[in-house]
């Protein structure tokens, strides 16, 4: 693959450190993977953050086809689950004291709003300021994972009009 313009949502070094360990082993009975997992990684927050179809990957990133294949397996495999406890815990962690919370707190009308209401608009929402660390920077750009079972498109379903 040729060098490749950079894009918004592309890993900094520093987060594909954080999720590098976690995803699974390349399997060796096989060929060689052809694309490095970053790349693969990258296409998948491409998706994710600017919330286009798998067909419409820029054709710098890996074909959709074979991004979409790693996604659905990963997600099979639970390893979009595994990455999410981890990097919440590590964030958690470095923010306080407990690496898991002691108390949750429901709100009927919020969680109404929730999937209709703008981020920016939910009064519970309280948006840090300034990260207390570049740990907490990093994992805050990854955020948009979480998202990722609720707003990536499966390919068949991209032409149907809204």
């Amino acid at each position: 693959m040729s060098v490749r313009r950079g894009y918004p949502s592309d890993l900094t070094d520093a987060q594909w450190a954080l999720i590098e360990a976690l995803l699974p082993e390349p399997n060796t009975d096989g060929r060689r993977e052809k694309h490095p997992r970053r790349e693969i990684i990258n296409a998948i927050l491409y998706v994710v953050r600017s919330g286009c179809p798998w067909r419409y990957l820029p054709a710098d990133l890996p074909p959709w086809q074979t991004v979409y294949w790693y996604f659905t397996r990963w997600e099979e495999a639970g390893v979009t689950e595994k990455v999410l406890v981890t990097l919440r815990v590590k964030a958690r962690g470095a923010a306080g004291p407990r690496p898991e919370p002691s108390a949750g707190i429901i709100d009927s009308q919020s969680v109404k709003g929730a999937d209709t209401v703008g981020r920016d608009s939910l009064l519970y929402y309280n948006e840090p300021t300034e990260p207390d660390s570049q740990l907490d920077e990093d994992i805050a750009q990854l955020v948009p994972l979480q998202r990722m079972k609720r707003t990536v498109p499966r390919p068949g379903n991209q032409s149907k009009p809204r």
